[in-house]
Protein backbone atom coordinates (compact mmCIF):
# COMPACT_ATOMS: atom_id res chain seq x y z
CA UNK A 1 0.00 0.00 0.00
CA UNK A 2 1.38 3.40 -1.11
CA UNK A 3 1.30 6.22 1.28
CA UNK A 4 -0.02 9.54 -0.11
CA UNK A 5 1.48 13.07 1.72
CA UNK A 6 -0.30 14.83 -0.48
CA UNK A 7 -3.68 14.27 1.46
CA UNK A 8 -2.33 16.32 4.70
CA UNK A 9 -4.48 19.70 5.09
CA UNK A 10 -3.81 23.36 5.44
CA UNK A 11 -4.72 23.23 9.10
CA UNK A 12 -2.69 20.53 10.07
CA UNK A 13 0.40 22.36 8.13
CA UNK A 14 -0.29 25.32 10.23
CA UNK A 15 -0.77 23.39 13.41
CA UNK A 16 1.94 21.73 13.17
CA UNK A 17 4.33 24.52 11.80
CA UNK A 18 2.75 27.36 14.44
CA UNK A 19 1.21 25.56 17.49
CA UNK A 20 3.18 22.38 17.97
CA UNK A 21 5.73 24.09 19.52
CA UNK A 22 3.33 26.25 21.82
CA UNK A 23 1.48 23.59 23.20
CA UNK A 24 4.57 21.55 23.93
CA UNK A 25 5.49 24.65 25.88
CA UNK A 26 2.65 25.27 27.50
CA UNK A 27 1.92 21.61 28.92
CA UNK A 28 5.67 21.53 30.47
CA UNK A 29 4.72 25.28 31.95
CA UNK A 30 1.19 24.15 33.20
CA UNK A 31 2.86 21.13 34.77
CA UNK A 32 6.08 22.94 36.51
CA UNK A 33 3.18 25.44 37.80
CA UNK A 34 0.85 22.88 39.23
CA UNK A 35 2.84 20.19 40.44
CA UNK A 36 2.21 18.23 43.29
CA UNK A 37 4.53 15.85 45.21
CA UNK A 38 4.07 12.26 44.06
CA UNK A 39 1.99 10.47 46.83
CA UNK A 40 0.89 6.95 46.43
CA UNK A 41 -1.43 5.27 49.09
CA UNK A 42 -0.15 7.37 52.22
CA UNK A 43 3.43 7.01 51.24
CA UNK A 44 4.83 10.62 49.92
CA UNK A 45 7.65 9.85 47.81
CA UNK A 46 10.94 11.74 48.59
CA UNK A 47 11.77 15.10 46.56
CA UNK A 48 15.06 13.09 45.55
CA UNK A 49 13.11 10.56 43.82
CA UNK A 50 11.11 12.86 41.85
CA UNK A 51 14.48 14.40 40.57
CA UNK A 52 15.80 10.95 39.64
CA UNK A 53 12.31 10.39 37.69
CA UNK A 54 13.02 13.60 35.97
CA UNK A 55 16.46 12.89 35.05
CA UNK A 56 15.37 9.56 33.58
CA UNK A 57 12.83 10.97 31.48
CA UNK A 58 14.90 14.25 30.59
CA UNK A 59 17.68 11.81 29.34
CA UNK A 60 15.59 9.88 26.64
CA UNK A 61 14.03 12.95 25.54
CA UNK A 62 17.41 15.00 25.04
CA UNK A 63 18.62 12.07 22.87
CA UNK A 64 16.38 13.64 19.60
CA UNK A 65 17.80 17.05 19.85
CA UNK A 66 21.17 15.55 21.03
CA UNK A 67 21.49 13.43 17.38
CA UNK A 68 20.16 16.30 15.08
CA UNK A 69 23.27 18.73 16.95
CA UNK A 70 25.09 15.89 16.50
CA UNK A 71 24.20 14.97 12.49
CA UNK A 72 24.63 19.17 11.86
CA UNK A 73 27.89 19.06 13.05
CA UNK A 74 29.24 16.02 11.57
CA UNK A 75 27.65 16.42 8.24
CA UNK A 76 30.14 18.15 5.80
CA UNK A 77 28.83 21.65 4.35
CA UNK A 78 27.68 25.17 5.55
CA UNK A 79 24.72 25.13 7.19
CA UNK A 80 22.46 25.55 4.42
CA UNK A 81 23.69 22.39 2.48
CA UNK A 82 23.90 20.67 5.51
CA UNK A 83 19.98 21.80 6.58
CA UNK A 84 19.19 21.00 2.38
CA UNK A 85 20.32 17.44 3.26
CA UNK A 86 18.89 16.72 6.49
CA UNK A 87 15.63 18.88 6.81
CA UNK A 88 13.27 16.69 4.43
CA UNK A 89 9.53 17.61 3.36
CA UNK A 90 6.43 15.59 2.95
CA UNK A 91 7.38 15.63 -0.94
CA UNK A 92 10.49 14.12 -0.62
CA UNK A 93 9.54 10.96 1.09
Amino acid sequence: MERNYATVTLCFKLFFYIDDCDVGQGVFIFSVVKHEPLVYLDYQYPAWGEGIGGLMAASSVIAIPGYAIYLFIVTPGNWRQVSHILVRTFSSF
